[in-house]
């Protein structure tokens, strides 16, 4: 499976977006996960809980009313958006839809919907460069084999991982005018 990720730049929504297709793939068999609210709801509750786990996020809810500060905080040591935990925590009956509700109020009213404050940078691989190195130099693949392997050309490979795998190279025939 590739998921490819053209929309989304900040690391908490990347998290959630990639959580969310990891949904589709585990709960919606075929080639094209379904589009209908159904399949985008039960990826979600996926990603939440993949993402926030109750027993662990339920752990650091204040208990009481969950204020903006307590959100902020929860984003930074987990790495999700504050909207994202807001969701959650009505997810698992931590608080109601009245409270998400004015909690999604406040985050209009602080232009957070589409810019929160702090930026949480998108995660970088840490498998990739071994699995690769291992393909290459123990099972001695080639670029062309590695393609083939993933189900896609050598040039889509070098596009999606291009500090992984060289653009194609070689001998190209070209049109050359010759004046006399």
């Amino acid at each position: 499976w590739f998921f490819i990720n053209t929309r989304v730049s900040a690391g908490d929504r990347v998290r959630f977006s990639l959580a969310h297709e990891i949904g589709h793939a585990v709960m919606h068999e075929g080639g094209l996960a379904p589009d209908t609210r159904q399949a985008e709801s039960e990826s979600n509750l996926f990603a939440g809980a993949l993402l926030l786990p109750e027993r662990d996020l339920r752990s650091e809810l204040p208990r009481g009313r969950i204020r903006m500060e307590h959100l902020l905080e929860l984003k930074r040591r987990w790495g999700t958006s504050m909207q994202m935990i807001a969701m959650r925590a009505m997810q698992i009956g931590a608080i109601s839809s009245h409270e998400l509700s004015r909690l999604y109020r406040e985050f209009g009213a602080r232009g957070y919907r589409v810019n929160e404050p702090v930026h949480i940078a998108p995660e970088q691989p840490s498998v990739i460069n071994a699995a690769l190195r291992i393909h290459r130099e123990q099972h001695g693949y080639s670029e062309l084999e590695l393609a083939d392997l993933a189900r896609v050309s050598s040039t889509t490979l070098s596009g999606l991982l291009p500090e992984h795998f060289a653009p194609e190279s070689g001998a190209r025939l070209r049109v050359v005018s010759v004046r006399q």
